[in-house]
């Protein structure tokens, strides 16, 4: 497949849209969390469907203790749950809304925490940054950004701050 149909593979779209993007990371798909998340399918709910949720199986090297200290990992967490939710204008509340709805819903298989990979534009709260990363891994972090950007050149991001001196 040339590079210029990748979008096919998900079917992604093929010029910049609105969405509304939202991730958890999830400790079990027990039957109740299943039965939870398939009823966000059932196409007689008045809000739409959620063509845009997605469950992804986790573990294996992301779980291993690294050789050499890195940050990424999904600190425990069985599945991603990633939602992409069509926001064009006008509809952008009803989406937010609707992703609101199925993490609430999911609240009690949510392990609180984010992946880096998959944090979006509402993520970037100190707060939400710090949930991205063990308490150990942060603060490594933050001493090397004392360390190599102490007047925080790189900030436009999922900023983590400096460690104080």
């Amino acid at each position: 497949m040339p590079y210029s149909r990748i979008t096919e593979i998900y079917q992604d779209p093929r010029h910049p849209v609105s969405a509304h993007l939202r991730s958890a990371l999830l400790r079990e798909l027990d039957d109740d969390a299943a039965a939870e998340l398939a009823s966000f399918i059932d196409p007689a709910r008045t809000q739409g469907p959620f063509p845009g949720i997605q469950l992804r199986h986790l573990g294996g090297a992301l779980d291993r203790p690294p050789a050499r200290p890195h940050a990424a990992g999904t600190r425990g967490a069985a599945f991603l749950l990633w939602m992409r939710l069509p926001a064009p204008p006008g509809r952008a509340e009803a989406a937010r809304a609707a992703a609101d709805e199925v993490l609430d819903r999911l609240r009690r298989w949510d392990t609180g925490a984010l992946l880096p990979g998959f944090m979006f534009d509402h993520d970037a709260t100190p707060d939400a940054v710090r949930r991205a990363w063990s308490e150990a891994d942060h603060r490594r972090l933050s001493a090397l950004k004392a360390r190599y950007d102490p007047d925080r050149l790189f900030r436009v991001n999922h900023n983590i701050a400096p460690a104080a001196s």
